[in-house]
């Protein structure tokens, strides 16, 4: 939905969108922050693959500088980005003990702001799954942190230790 109106609309977004000139950063998936671009036609597949706060330049990279701020250009296709996801978005009602699975390259996805509360604590566990038969093939910049994170040559490690909770609004961290 997302492709086809900014097809129909604003065919400059998806050009500038598929073009190398976001900085990105891999979250120590890679050495460095990189030049790529967020959108994708990977064997029929549209791969929007990004997070707003990985490309604005608010984060230092992995090496420790600063990010590139995106131009005024940048900014603006990822406000209308943002506008035209919201219209179009699907909200979940999850109850108590519901899992919910989808494929990460497929659908943008967000989460709404929660302040935990004596009687409502929300957890988030993040599980990265992959099904080598049915996965979709990955361009070249998307694959390297793929195969970081699905090499089968490392040990597991399961991060089961508590770790502190942190407290933030998310449309205050990922919206514009």
């Amino acid at each position: 939905m997302i492709y086809n109106e900014l097809a129909a609309t604003r065919p400059d977004i998806l050009y500038l969108l598929g073009q190398p000139i976001w900085f990105f950063d891999s979250r120590n998936l890679s050495q460095q922050a990189e030049r790529r671009p967020l959108l994708f036609n990977q064997n029929g597949h549209i791969i929007l693959n990004f997070g707003r706060i990985h490309v604005m330049g608010e984060e230092l990279a992995d090496d420790g500088t600063p990010m590139p701020k995106p131009t005024a250009q940048q900014v603006e296709a990822l406000d209308i980005l943002q506008q035209i996801a919201e219209r179009h978005q699907l909200r979940l009602r999850t109850e108590l003990g519901d899992l919910t699975f989808f494929n990460n390259f497929a659908l943008l996805h967000a989460r709404d702001s929660f302040r935990d509360t004596p009687e409502a604590t929300r957890w988030i566990v993040r599980l990265w799954l992959k099904n080598k038969p049915t996965a979709w093939p990955l361009p070249r910049a998307l694959k390297s942190g793929n195969d970081c994170v699905f090499d089968d040559s490392t040990d597991e490690l399961w991060d089961i230790v508590p770790l502190p909770r942190v407290l933030f609004t998310l449309r205050d961290k990922f919206g514009p």
